[in-house]
């Protein structure tokens, strides 16, 4: 889900998969992961850890990161 609200850019996307594209500068990115990279299990996790989501959100230049498990 993205929104722009009064100039400002709101995204929101579950972290299954990479979006980067997706949330390319956004705001806000509120984003939903799971885990700690040190209890990722190679191949059979299937959220994207916290770390991975940080640098998702560095790479897509997003100005403020939330993370969340919903």
């Amino acid at each position: 889900m993205q929104a722009d609200i009064g100039g400002l850019s709101f995204t929101f996307r579950d972290m299954t998969h990479p979006v980067q594209s997706f949330a390319a500068g956004a705001d806000l990115f509120l984003a939903d992961t799971g885990l700690l990279e040190r209890d990722k299990v190679p191949g059979k996790s299937p959220h994207l850890s916290a770390e991975e989501v940080g640098r998702i959100a560095k790479a897509a230049g997003v100005k403020r990161l939330v993370l969340t498990h919903i």
